[in-house]
């Protein structure tokens, strides 16, 4: 999983990218995805897939449910007992 500075996660899976955001910890809601060989044929195809979350986001008013971090911050290690 990869964030951009806005709260955008892209994930990677075998053959596609998915598009979306983290409303909460260990939370992710997908938006959108790309087949990964689109998204090295087309050069813009993941900026563009980013801006349809970022729109979603904004349509729907939940701009304050975008969690910001890494992935460490957003999918923390279990407590050990």
């Amino acid at each position: 999983m990869l964030p951009n500075k806005k709260g955008v996660w892209k994930i990677h899976v075998p053959g596609a990218r998915i598009y979306g955001w983290c409303p909460r910890a260990r939370a992710f809601v997908a938006v959108g995805f790309a087949l990964e060989t689109d998204t090295k044929k087309f050069s813009g195809l993941s900026d563009s897939k980013r801006e349809d979350v970022l729109t979603f986001i904004k349509a729907h008013k939940l701009e304050d449910t975008v969690l910001l971090g890494d992935i460490l911050a957003i999918f923390p290690s279990p407590a050990k007992p």
